[in-house]
């Protein structure tokens, strides 16, 4: 059912989404690591701003020991969250932008 969804409608990245979560939820990263990545790479070229998603696309890619690319994924919700309004409420909170700053100098063995 999900890899139907997947195909119906290329604007809407939350079948894309739904797979990867499903997977990582169930312990198949590593197994199902190639489609994974795509679902995330996917859901990003349609929502690039989504700040939330490329947090969780990070983790996957640490998961799956991508450390660089886990890095420049931190980095670039760093980026995309500094470009929202201030009032926004997705805003990431200085302490978390402090996390994923650690979490990067972690991943590049800072």
């Amino acid at each position: 059912m999900i890899s139907e969804a997947r195909g119906h409608n290329p604007k809407d990245f939350r079948p894309q989404l739904l797979f990867a979560r499903y997977h990582i939820s169930r312990d198949q990263a590593m197994e199902k690591s190639t489609q994974i990545d795509s679902a995330y790479r996917s859901t990003l070229s349609i929502d690039p701003n989504n700040v939330d998603v490329r947090l969780e696309y990070a983790q996957f890619l640490s998961t799956v020991f991508e450390s660089q690319s886990a890095a420049r994924q931190f980095e670039q919700a760093l980026q995309y969250d500094d470009q929202l309004d201030k009032a926004e409420p997705k805003r990431l909170s200085s302490a978390r932008k402090e996390q994923i700053r650690e979490r990067i100098r972690e991943l590049r063995g800072e």
